[in-house]
């Protein structure tokens, strides 16, 4: 191998990332990532060379790689590797264009959006542009079950080098402005705390719950477990909260913002229980069909204790206060019984035992 991830003796951030990212091409060597990253057809395994160190051009590309395409032919991926700290600059892609055969591809990373605006301007379609979020959210869902890759996600997001940390749009700027001139916090924890008591899943048949208000992992509001846990099948439990940091869940918000969200959780050592029962994936495939999200087989997330969701941005509610959460909790619940879920064990459980 060109690279390796345990001899990686760069001290800069930036370079740091880059050769990390080589060596993450290198050890998957993988036609779908690279099919994603350059938007064409490759050969099984398709990565037949690699280069980390540029220099003597007008411009010197962060590195590049030779692939090998479906058709047997072989281009170059010169690399461009941009992080928080430094923009994009169009006269040094241009540059590295120069280098570039017709058939051969710039790849230019970036964790901010609005780069790709620049590359708009400079209109070359060798240019191909992804975000790092873009970059992390594929490699998540994709190579969950290879710790190599899972643990360059990691790196990348506690680094901070994959987030969008140079910038703040206007509308950001508006919306932290509301934020703290209603003091958001203190209000979303008051309307939850009142929500626990006032909330009433009883006419839906789920008595064998309980709540507690917690805030953690990510989200705030109303924890559900069962009153006879020790009884339950799949140690489920879930929340009705406002789902507001997507580190721990790893679910990603529709609109880049907090989120009043329903969740159904499981114990990960039950999980296999729910894949292979067949009754569950039928209520699950009906369940999406009304706006559920599924995680069953960790589709949506790596994180295995997510098993099913519901979710709305909170910019499409009005107002937030509790009736409006008991509304949409009560939403969520009706397209639970319209489905007969409740007739398979994992809901069921939530309901008491005589009722069953």
């Amino acid at each position: 191998m060109t690279t390796n991830i345990f001899l990686n003796s760069y001290q800069q951030p930036e370079n740091k990332l880059t050769y990390n990212f080589f060596a993450i091409l290198e050890i998957l060597n993988s036609n779908l990532f690279i099919d994603y990253l350059t938007s064409k057809q490759t050969s099984e395994k398709p990565i037949i060379g690699i280069k980390t160190v540029y220099g003597g051009g007008e411009t010197n590309p962060d590195g590049s790689f030779d692939i090998r395409l479906s058709n047997a032919k072989q281009i170059t991926v010169f690399y461009e590797n941009k992080t928080n700290r430094r923009g994009l600059d169009a006269e040094q892609l241009i540059g590295h264009l120069k280098q570039c055969s017709e058939s051969d591809l710039l790849l230019v990373t970036s964790p901010r959006k609005s780069d790709i605006d620049i590359v708009k301007e400079i209109g070359d379609p060798r240019i191909v542009f992804k975000t790092w979020q873009e970059i992390s959210l594929y490699l998540r869902k994709n190579f969950q079950d290879n710790p190599i890759v899972q643990q360059f996600v990691d790196y990348g997001k506690k680094s901070g080098e994959f987030d969008e940390l140079g910038e703040i749009y206007f509308d950001d700027i508006k919306i932290y402005c509301e934020y703290l001139k209603i003091n958001f916090d203190l209000k979303i924890n008051s309307i939850f705390q009142n929500f626990i008591h006032d909330i009433d899943l009883s006419k839906f048949g789920f008595n064998n719950v309980e709540f507690h208000y917690a805030d953690a992992c990510g989200r705030k509001g109303a924890e559900i477990s069962l009153k006879n846990s020790e009884n339950s099948t799949y140690n489920q439990f879930g929340a009705i909260c406002l789902y507001y940091d997507t580190d721990d869940h790893g679910i990603i918000f529709k609109q880049n913002l907090p989120e009043l969200a329903f969740f159904f959780d499981i114990n990960p050592d039950h999980k296999n229980l729910l894949q292979t029962d067949n009754e569950f994936r039928e209520i699950k495939n009906n369940l999406v069909e009304d706006g559920f999200e599924s995680n069953l087989d960790n589709e949506l997330t790596p994180n295995p204790w997510r098993l099913l969701t519901y979710r709305e941005t909170i910019s499409n509610f009005t107002i937030l206060n509790v009736q409006e959460i008991i509304l949409f909790s009560e939403k969520v619940l009706t397209i639970i019984l319209k489905n007969n879920a409740t007739k398979h064990k994992y809901f069921s459980q939530f309901i008491k035992a005589e009722e069953l």
